[in-house]
């Protein structure tokens, strides 16, 4: 009596097996009948949807991160530069793409020996100081890179135009760039060529003073010119 109970039971979940297997869940491919795997646990359904248990390999893309040799996703390779850019990969996971990455290179400001220029970086427009003695300007950085604070002691200098003092032009627009003119005077000159007219001028700024001269002609070896 007790083996055609068995007989019948495993009969029954046969029966069962095959009646799972061949109405599968939709969307899901069902293994062959007799690949189904009856659960070793007394009254436990035949399991035959192995694919019920869903997968965490999905693919994963690497993305690049604004920092140099980082990644939002995916694992960063070593960095390589060429002097003006460094470049890196993120490479995927589970079949994902790998992602090119590069940026560029923090370039900082530098100050040139001119007034209002840079070695490196972009200058800004100068200012003059309260004094007129110093002039100065900003060369700003790019790509994260420092900007450098510029400054230069001015000195005074001469200024005219020249008219052409050979030919007995006299010269104009006296002064002084930069500095304040002061003492300005007119005399006259001669010697074995010529003689002629001066004017005589100082530049002024701060406390340094340089003195200046501009000349033109009157007469060539005793030739007026004017």
């Amino acid at each position: 009596m007790f083996i055609l109970r068995r007989f019948f039971l495993l009969v029954g979940l046969s029966f069962l097996m095959m009646s799972v297997c061949s109405n599968a869940f939709a969307g899901l491919a069902p293994l062959p009948p007799n690949e189904c795997e009856i659960n070793g646990a007394a009254g436990q359904p035949p399991s035959c949807f192995p694919s019920l248990v869903p997968s965490s390999s999905n693919p994963t893309n690497g993305v690049c991160a604004s920092a140099a040799g980082a990644c939002t996703a995916g694992t960063a390779s070593a960095t390589s530069n060429d002097g003006t850019t460094t470049t890196w990969t993120c490479a995927g996971s589970n079949g994902g793409t790998t992602a090119s990455c590069s940026t560029s290179d923090p370039i900082n400001g530098v100050c040139a020996s001119a007034a209002g220029t840079c070695s490196a970086g972009t200058a800004s427009a100068t200012a003059t100081s309260s004094d007129g003695t110093t002039e100065t300007w900003t060369c700003s950085g790019s790509n994260g890179g420092t900007d450098a604070p510029c400054s230069q002691v001015l000195s005074p200098s001469c200024s005219w135009t020249d008219n052409g003092g050979e030919n007995g032009n006299p010269p104009t627009d006296i002064g002084c760039s930069p500095g304040t003119l002061s003492n300005k005077t007119m005399s006259d000159w001669s010697n074995a060529g010529g003689s002629g007219k001066e004017y005589s001028w100082t530049c002024s700024l701060g406390s340094a003073s340089v003195a200046c001269s501009a000349a033109w002609q009157t007469v060539h070896g005793g030739v007026h010119t004017q």
